[in-house]
């Protein structure tokens, strides 16, 4: 699906019906924390790429073919497409699902607390976004060689994107969520791991 055309309000909104609308049919979703995972890996993994973006196209060659998420040749697109689509995944996979963790076993005051962060931190990523693109589609010249810096509004917008679902995994962590897999409990070892350092 193209979400570089979508304002980050229309991706956020569009993310977000899709997920009411897939709820009416199965409201008792289960195995809502593995979409949370699962969006804690691509936002974390978009704000990786942005910073080897920023770092190409200030000159370091060496990154040419370590990309990742996108092509040397076409960084501007892909920086393009950021915004939207983690509105989308924003919408669609966090304040989607954060209604059924019910279904994975966590209490009402979990359940409530993380709702209220969530609906709280989402007006101001959201006007990030949106500041952040026009930014991005007025001066790319500018902003390319200043990604991963923390110099620029998408730095500041994907950046508060990955504190929202950190803050999210963390707390799900803490209440130890119905994992029956175990993918959930091994890859929030892994992430806690590699946030302290640890190999």
């Amino acid at each position: 699906m193209v979400y570089e055309n979508l304002s980050a309000c229309d991706a956020y909104n569009k993310g977000l019906q899709e997920r009411i609308e897939e709820l009416k049919e199965n409201p008792q979703m289960e195995h809502a924390i593995y979409k949370i995972m699962r969006c804690h890996r691509e936002l974390h993994d978009i704000q990786d790429e942005l910073v080897r973006v920023g770092e190409h196209e200030r000159g370091n060659s060496v990154l040419e073919n370590e990309f990742i998420l996108c092509e040397s040749s076409n960084t501007f697109s892909f920086v393009r497409w950021v915004v939207a689509s983690s509105c989308y995944s924003i919408g669609n996979k966090v304040a989607g699902v954060s209604l059924c963790f019910y279904g994975d076993g966590l209490s009402k005051e979990d359940v409530s607390r993380i709702n209220k962060e969530v609906r709280r931190r989402i007006p101001a990523i959201l006007e990030l976004g949106e500041t952040a693109h026009v930014q991005l589609m007025n001066q790319w010249s500018l902003v390319c060689k200043l990604l991963g810096t923390g110099s620029c509004s998408l730095d500041e917008f994907i950046t508060k994107c990955v504190e929202l679902i950190d803050w999210v995994l963390d707390v799900l962590i803490i209440a130890a969520p119905k994992d029956p897999f175990e993918t959930f409990n091994n890859y929030a070892i892994k992430w806690r791991g590699a946030r302290a350092g640890v190999v």
